[in-house]
């Protein structure tokens, strides 16, 4: 038996060193190796038999025929096994076997159990033909390069898949990419019903598990832009497997991980990832080496986290301050507007990088910035003009839209750029003809709301640039943007007549009457009514008493105060002594904040000795209304009682209106007035007040004797108003 033996096995042994690798293991198309099945009613002698015929010599054959009997009854025991699978594409010549004594099979010197030691990892050298038949790794980026569309790569992919399916979909978003949107449309309705589709859908599902999970968060990425509904059952599985295996999550894992999220909307899997997400970020965040990382980790975490990881993320990113690049303090007001979290200090610091560097900054930057300082509530009034005098000292670079869109934020930010605003008003008195619509109802609303006038003859050619452009679409306006249009010319104290007359048509006010933001409308006709009556010009009275027929009655000013003074009903103090007290009223009482205006109150009574020389909170026709006022002499050297009735008929005497205001009325950090206080200042000029304005956080922060003094020097010195060609 031994004798039979040893030439076997010596056979076998020569036969594994012409068997390369690639031969040992079949190659699926995925790309890698795994075993083959094999059933019960599969006959390994017929199918070693068929594989090996043609290139063994009769001895080999000879040889295997005793062996193959004894495995014959082996495997069929069993109903499924598994076994890789010898296949030859090619014919074999091995060395001729023979039991020649010249040349001996076994040398003396091995031992059985050394030949029964096969080796199939042996590195011989392969033939050129084998190197060419083993299947290459395809990258993203080179299909990408070789595909023009993205039914080429599925194309690419129906002729030989490979693993992983992530390049695949990886191509196809980097081609999506570098093509047009209408183009970008249309090949997404061709991926969607390519027949291959399907099919590299479920190999991503199947490949989930398996792949390096840095790509499968690309390819989550990837599936998402490329437009596949969030609903589907492959981008539900790719999420659940990422919950699964988020544990191997590391710094470059986090920061795509990010990045998908913020393209997925709520669901119960984004949601639970999200919170594992934090959780890992709250674990890992001191182990972050990137700052590009942390920020994207801090934008993608949302707005509803806990405060203690928020103030975890701000410490990290101080932290960080010095090895923080320009565009590392550009995006991080972005960053911090999507958290949520009005880091101070850390605007502060990212301002200063913002305003060193602020020339060359891409518009989308600019616009990102000034957004950001919108929805953070923070005014930086340095930050801000730096912005704006780089936009009007390269101002010819810029297109008007541009411009436009950034004095809106400007606007919205309560910040008035002088020089920008006179280079858009030379800009359009130059071309009269360079604005749309849009721009137009836009340029009116930020002039208007800020109470801006270029200095010069400028003004009046500029409304009137505005007017000429509006005559021409004026039937093709609709009624919402007409009334919008004129009630900015009327905050200018500018009535263009043709737009006046088009709008106080029966038509025009009824259809705006029905619309749906009604109240929004009647407020702007009665601003417009008030406007037309209070101004000089007759002609501009007879319209006011037009559009006061169409307007509905409004309620009357001195309702409160003739509620007020009603006389009391008999039973009235009858009902106020039965009415049981209830137990928190005492509370209420104490609990109400005070009110901003009691200060100002208390220092009147101590500053003109009694409540009878003022009077709180009258109510003026046109809705208007004034905190406090007061009755004093022309010169305003002497205040007069309400009691006093010679003061009545008094020639000598003046009325004086306290307004009690806040710095949102004035832009950022100066004394100028925005619109509606400059209008509602002209108006009560108009109905003989003359006007003193309190600041009302300057008062807090005083002690009564200096809060006395204060307004002293406010009632009785002559200080001017700001002009009236600035503010009326």
């Amino acid at each position: 038996m031994n004798n039979k033996a040893h030439p076997l096995l010596w056979n076998i042994r020569q036969l594994s060193t012409l068997l390369p690798r690639s031969r040992v293991l079949r190659m699926y198309p995925l790309g890698f190796c795994r075993p083959q099945v094999v059933h019960s009613k599969w006959n390994p002698r017929i199918r070693l038999l068929n594989g090996f015929n043609e290139g063994l010599q009769p001895s080999v054959r000879y040889l295997f025929r005793d062996i193959l009997k004894s495995v014959d009854g082996c495997i069929e025991t069993k109903g499924i096994s598994h076994a890789a699978v010898f296949k030859l594409d090619r014919v074999l010549y091995p060395r001729r076997l023979s039991s020649n004594s010249e040349h001996p099979l076994v040398s003396d010197g091995t031992s059985d159990h050394d030949l029964m030691k096969i080796n199939f990892h042996h590195t011989s050298s392969e033939d050129v033909l084998t190197k060419k038949m083993r299947p290459i790794p395809m990258t993203h980026k080179k299909l990408a390069q070789e595909c023009n569309s993205l039914s080429d790569v599925l194309d690419a992919f129906s002729k030989a898949p490979t693993f992983p399916s992530s390049s695949y979909f990886l191509a196809m978003w980097t081609i999506a990419k570098r093509i047009s949107e209408d183009k970008r449309r249309f090949e997404r309705q061709l991926m969607f019903g390519h027949p291959a589709f399907h099919q590299l859908c479920e190999h991503m599902m199947r490949e989930g598990k398996i792949m390096h999970y840095d790509s499968l968060l690309f390819s989550l990425n990837a599936i998402v832009k490329l437009g596949v509904p969030q609903n589907t059952l492959m981008v539900q599985t790719l999420l659940r497997i990422i919950q699964e295996r988020i544990n191997e999550c590391d710094e470059r894992c986090l920061s795509i991980l990010s990045t998908a999220l913020e393209s997925l909307k709520p669901c119960m899997n984004v949601t639970a990832l999200r919170a594992g997400l934090r959780i890992l970020v709250d674990q890992q965040v001191w182990k972050i080496k990137h700052v590009f990382t942390l920020q994207t980790v801090m934008k993608c975490i949302g707005k509803d986290t806990p405060l203690a990881l928020k103030k975890k993320l701000e410490m990290k990113a101080l932290k960080e301050l010095d090895r923080f690049s320009v565009l590392n303090g550009q995006h991080m007001f972005a960053v911090l507007a999507a958290m949520d979290h009005r880091s101070v200090v850390l605007l502060h610091e990212c301002s200063k990088v913002v305003i060193d560097n602020i020339h060359g900054c891409p518009f989308k930057v600019l616009i990102s910035i000034l957004q950001s300082c919108k929805d953070l509530r923070y005014q930086n009034e340095d930050l801000f003009k730096s912005i704006a005098d780089y936009v009007a000292t390269t101002f010819e670079i810029w297109k008007l839209k541009q411009v436009i869109f950034l004095l809106i934020l400007f606007e919205n930010l309560g910040f008035r750029p002088p020089e920008l605003m006179d280079k858009l008003v030379e800009k359009v008195v130059k071309e009269p003809g360079s604005l749309n619509m849009k721009n137009i109802a836009s340029a009116l609303h930020v002039y208007s709301s800020l109470n801006h006038f270029h200095k010069g003859h400028n003004r009046e050619r500029f409304l009137e640039a505005m007017v000429n452009a509006l005559t021409v679409r004026l039937h093709h306006i609709s009624s919402e943007n007409l009334l919008d249009a004129v009630y900015s010319f009327c905050l200018m104290n500018y009535f263009p007549l043709a737009l006046i007359n088009q709008l106080i048509r029966k038509s025009i006010i009824n259809e705006l009457l029905t619309s749906d933001d009604t109240e929004k409308n009647i407020h702007k006709l009665r601003v417009l009514n008030a406007c037309l009556k209070l101004d000089e010009n007759a002609y501009y009275k007879a319209m006011h008493m037009q559009l006061s027929q169409l307007l509905p009655s409004p309620s009357h000013p001195n309702d409160k105060v003739a509620e007020v003074l009603r006389p009391p009903h008999p039973n009235d103090k009858v009902a106020e002594v039965l009415r049981p007290p209830h137990p928190n009223d005492k509370v209420a009482e104490v609990l109400r904040p005070p009110h901003p205006n009691d200060k100002v109150a208390e220092v009147l009574s101590n500053l003109l000795e009694g409540e009878e020389y003022f009077t709180r909170d009258v109510q003026l026709p046109h809705d208007y209304h004034i905190d406090f006022e007061i009755r004093m002499d022309n010169n305003r050297t002497q205040v007069f009682s309400f009691s006093d009735t010679d003061a009545d008929s008094a020639t000598n005497m003046q009325r004086v209106a306290l307004l009690c205001v806040p710095k949102s009325v004035y832009c950022l950090n100066s004394s100028h007035p925005r619109g509606l206080m400059a209008m509602k200042i002209r108006h009560l000029n108009a109905m003989g007040f003359h006007v003193i304005l309190i600041h009302i956080w300057e008062l807090r922060k005083l002690r009564m004797e200096d809060a006395i003094a204060f307004v002293r020097t406010k009632i009785y010195s002559n200080e001017a108003l700001p002009t009236t060609d600035a503010t009326v």
